[in-house]
């Protein structure tokens, strides 16, 4: 397998799928991939499994690689007590996700690298992040002689572990699903209250985009809440002209460590493309305002620079090159200087200065190296310097021409070419509804090539998480099914494509069948197997719109497009089981309160027999509503038989006819294709 180190004794991940892993073969650590064979090698030598969780753009996995992992001592001490198990969490989020439901119980304090220290049945008993290499070994030496010599207080350990991650399928209690309307006045006046005015975002700390609460702020801004759309916009405002935001090539960065936006973790994954891209075309949606599709429409360019593969998006853009982490975004005035200069108007905008303005994070020491930075809105930054709206757009012009070329003679970063079905899933969604608001063919064009990628990976109305070149696969998730499926029903409003309803149909039935426990009336992550227990997946959001809650609104979605009744049955039984959860917290529930608007008439259902497809152009042309689901069909054979419902909304005496459903009540057939239109319009403003 191409695309590891090289070396003369590599260990068991030189043949491995994944980059993350093959970056690891030459670790003079004897890693094993996750799965029954190191868990029975445990068992065998009587040993604690060590499982050591990351991903390939990771900057803190890297650190911990050279100080510890590519250490031949420390190497010594870590294969003597333990079989050792590198995890890439993005080949398997179920397993990252079930050892960080443990650190979040046992710790508090999560996040990557992740290392678990689990008994050789998989039952964890200690938990850590990055370690430097003299807590390791200490570690290590410590824990080989407790399970050596204490072990009845390790199994006792494991024992409440489990039986505290267990307590969160029992957590699952059945409650009254809330009204649409009043979940959503209720979460953003929870986020009202932990709204950052100086800086936009939420909290006093470091910042992520939080792209599902700022999904909830669109919705409600569209739905007339202006309270809602203040903190969109102020949000966005500040973070599209930060360093968390790169102004020179596009694309966000993973998040920021401070409160201002300033200085990011420089990674830039594709979930954080593909959703900024979702939340730039809500809110110019919401707010008309041009910037935002441009910024939406710049995220794109830079994907399809840096991430496409051809057979879809890769995973993720490294933070490190060899100069460092961040280094290929950094400047110091000295470099552009040698480039012909930036404009002088450049150094107030940007704030920038030869001391630099990005700092050490440990130590808060400035490093002489700059982010463009402005903080705030361009043409508000201008006007308090004296520019007008257009010479600040040609500072960061000229600005970007001089840091390209500084740019082209770097090192670029890495690019893990991973290609997740679940993350192209989410672009594809992004996709859809960018084209949407943007009418872009281009953009289209780029959601046809992901769809034809997805039915690529499907066998049935099953599909693969990731597949490598050799022809290894993994086996998809509910992330994979819920992101896709959904995707592909919104696919179909905005472009008629039959083929996506019903491929957003079948993956829907696969991810029933295989995912859904009826016994337990939740979604699991994946398949149970010997180490992935039977647990529900987790409901609330993370650093995007969660799986689970999505799985919820792609069935709803699917069932209202479709008429296929197992679809809602399924969606509310889950949907009744976290309803007490969405009651108490739902700002941390974000997703799952979007996914209620299904219920409501905002969720608008258009049937139009007899009419050509230029009534889904000027309905498209004249609102936006995600929850809407438009059919243009001659005939009812025309819906190749996936709407149930079709073949009752026929043509009134051979003439074009326009049936119109909201909230589940559909009103009596219009012949009239504007007064169709009004009213289509009329109820997608209405937030039920």
């Amino acid at each position: 397998m191409a695309g590891g180190p090289e070396c003369s004794r590599p260990n068991r991940l030189a043949e491995a799928g994944s980059r993350y892993l093959r970056q690891h073969s030459c670790d003079p650590v004897d890693w094993m991939p996750w799965g029954a064979e190191a868990f029975e090698r445990a068992r065998r030598l009587d040993k604690p499994v060590f499982v050591s969780v990351g991903y390939s753009s990771c900057h803190w996995c890297h650190v911990m690689q050279r100080e510890s992992f590519s250490d031949p001592m420390v190497a010594e001490v870590l294969n003597r007590a333990f079989v050792m198990v590198k995890v890439d969490r993005e080949e398997r989020p179920d397993v990252d996700t079930l050892l960080m439901r443990y650190c979040a119980i046992a710790s508090g304090s999560c996040g990557w690298p992740l290392n678990v220290l689990l008994t050789p049945d998989g039952k964890p008993f200690y938990v850590a992040t990055y370690l430097p290499k003299e807590s390791l070994v200490a570690l290590a030496v410590s824990l080989e002689r407790v399970w050596r010599e204490r072990r009845a207080e390790v199994l006792e350990v494991a024992e409440r572990a489990g039986g505290l991650l267990e307590q969160y399928r029992l957590e699952l209690t059945p409650g009254r699903i809330p009204r649409p309307g009043e979940i959503l006045d209720k979460a953003v006046s929870s986020l009202e209250k932990v709204y950052d005015a100086a800086y936009g975002g939420f909290g006093r700390g470091m910042k992520f985009p939080m792209h599902h609460v700022l999904l909830l702020l669109a919705r409600a801004s569209m739905a007339g809440d202006r309270r809602a759309l203040n903190m969109l916009t102020g949000t966005l405002d500040h973070m599209l002209f930060s360093g968390v935001h790169d102004l020179v090539e596009g694309g966000l960065h993973r998040y920021s460590v401070t409160r201002d936006w300033r200085l990011p973790h420089y990674e830039k994954m594709l979930y954080d493309q593909a959703w900024i891209i979702q939340v730039l075309a809500e809110a110019y949606a919401a707010s008309g305002d041009r910037l935002y599709l441009d910024f939406a429409v710049s995220t794109l360019e830079f994907a399809m620079s840096w991430l496409w593969t051809g057979r879809g998006f890769a995973s993720s853009v490294d933070a490190d090159t060899g100069e460092g982490e961040g280094a290929y975004y950094t400047f110091t005035l000295e470099e552009a200087e040698a480039e012909g200069g930036l404009p002088p108007e450049a150094i107030g905008l940007f704030n920038l200065s030869r001391e630099g303005n990005v700092f050490e994070e440990a130590t808060g020491a400035r490093t002489g190296r700059n982010l463009l930075h402005v903080g705030e809105r361009l043409d508000r930054a201008a006007e308090m310097l004296g520019l007008s709206p257009d010479r600040a757009w040609e500072v960061l012009e000229e600005s970007r021409r001089v840091l390209l070329r500084i740019r082209s003679r770097r090192e670029k970063p890495g690019v893990d070419d991973k290609v997740l079905t679940d993350w192209n899933g989410m672009m594809l969604h992004a996709l859809a509804h960018l084209y949407w608001v943007s009418r872009d063919p281009e953009v289209l064009g780029v959601a046809k090539s992901l769809e034809a990628v997805v039915k690529d990976r499907m066998d049935g109305d099953g599909i693969s998480h990731v597949c490598y070149s050799g022809g290894e696969c993994v086996e998809g998730m509910l992330p994979d099914y819920a992101y896709t499926a959904a995707a592909l029903a919104s696919l179909y409003t905005v472009s008629g494509d039959t083929e996506a309803l019903e491929t957003a149909k079948s993956l829907a039935k696969g991810m029933i069948d295989r995912l859904w426990s009826a016994g337990g009336g939740y979604f699991r992550l994946s398949p149970p197997g010997s180490y992935t227990p039977d647990a529900p997946a987790d409901a609330e959001d993370t650093a995007f719109p969660g799986a689970y809650a999505t799985a919820i609104h792609a069935l709803l979605l699917i069932h209202r497009a479709t008429g296929w009744m197992k679809a809602k049955e399924v969606a509310m039984k889950s949907l009744k089981r976290l309803a007490s959860r969405l009651d108490q917290e739902p700002a941390a529930h974000a997703t799952l309160a979007l996914a209620t608007l299904n219920l409501a008439p905002l969720a608008v259902e258009v049937a139009a027999p007899g009419v050509a497809e230029d009534f889904r152009v000027k309905v498209l042309e004249s609102v936006y509503n995600p929850y809407m689901v438009i059919h243009t069909y001659m005939k009812p054979e025309d819906l190749r038989g996936i709407v149930e419902y079709a073949a009752s909304m026929t043509t009134i005496g051979g003439s074009p006819a326009f049936y119109i459903c909201h909230g589940g009540v559909c009103k009596e057939p219009l012949r009239d294709e504007d007064r169709a239109l009004e009213e289509v319009m009329r109820l997608s403003k209405k937030a039920g």
